[in-house]
């Protein structure tokens, strides 16, 4: 069934990477009209929708909300845009209250263009005295309770598509003005992609592969490929073989040498869960 609904429900993805540029007060109003529209028990509306977009406000609880997690690192990834939803504790559906907030925004943001991400520990924000005391400031009941925040940056969706077709249409003209190496040239990109493999695998079925793994497999991988294509001519079989065993070999051993932070994978793993669980219940109501 073609849906926009549905279609927005399962194309919505979490971005962690933002740039400066504010979103629009047409597509943040669009976003806030959709949160008041969410569900909530019997119809109470206790959710509150906080809007940030002062950057020394946002800096503050970003600052907040990474002691919570105990790192010094941004939560927020340098958004520009960040919503904080909270809840009146004395509404026994508070929690479910305001998550059916966080993800109308959500759904709402990637309808008019904009990436977004939950981002966690606003309870425990909002529950610290600076955040009582924002509260406060804000002319909000100090005994709300956060739920979460979503922030926002304007999707850079369209620009992908356009530098994707004009790298396509440049690639397919040089195709057809020296047919005679574009068969090499396929050889060489399967060949270098394979550098990439090792990484994909340590890093979906082995939680202890670390960054610095994954950078310098790749990296030594493509370099190894480049040199049996361009300098060692050592024939098609070898142009993958070698860089993919190199890359194999370096992703183990760097991963073993090194050490991440878990917190700077737990959102990963999550998802990836995430999506195994919806595979399970998919499977099982076809069985």
């Amino acid at each position: 069934m073609n849906n926009e609904v549905l279609n927005a429900i399962k194309t919505r993805r979490s971005i962690r990477k933002y740039k400066a540029e504010q979103i629009t007060d047409e597509q943040l109003d669009a976003i806030l009209e959709a949160g008041t529209y969410a569900a909530t028990g019997m119809g109470k509306q206790s959710p509150v929708i906080v809007v940030v977009q002062k950057p020394e406000l946002i800096a503050k609880l970003s600052k907040m909300n990474a002691a919570v997690m105990g790192t010094t690192s941004d939560p927020f990834y340098g958004a520009p845009t960040v919503l904080i939803v909270l809840a009146d504790p004395e509404r026994g559906t508070y929690v479910e209250d305001g998550s059916l907030v966080m993800g109308n925004l959500m759904l709402a943001a990637h309808a008019v263009g904009v990436d977004s991400c939950w981002i966690h520990r606003a309870k425990e924000e909002f529950a610290s005295p600076e955040g009582k005391a924002l509260l406060k400031e804000w002319g909000l009941p100090e005994n709300l309770v956060g739920i979460g925040h979503c922030k926002f940056k304007t999707s850079e969706t369209s620009v992908i598509r356009v530098v994707i077709l004009l790298f396509g249409a440049v690639t397919v003209a040089v195709s057809l003005m020296h047919w005679e190496y574009v068969y090499n040239l396929m050889i060489f990109a399967d060949s270098l992609v394979e550098s990439l493999f090792p990484a994909l695998v340590f890093g979906i079925y082995c939680k202890w592969a670390t960054r610095k793994a994954a950078i310098t497999s790749i990296s030594v991988g493509a370099i190894i490929i480049c040199l049996t294509f361009f300098v060692w001519d050592l024939g098609y079989v070898w142009y993958g073989t070698i860089g993919l065993a190199t890359a194999f070999v370096l992703m183990y051993v760097v991963s073993k040498l090194t050490k991440d932070d878990p917190k700077d994978s737990e959102d990963f793993y999550e998802a990836l869960d995430s999506g195994h669980r919806r595979f399970m219940r998919i499977k099982a109501k076809i069985k």
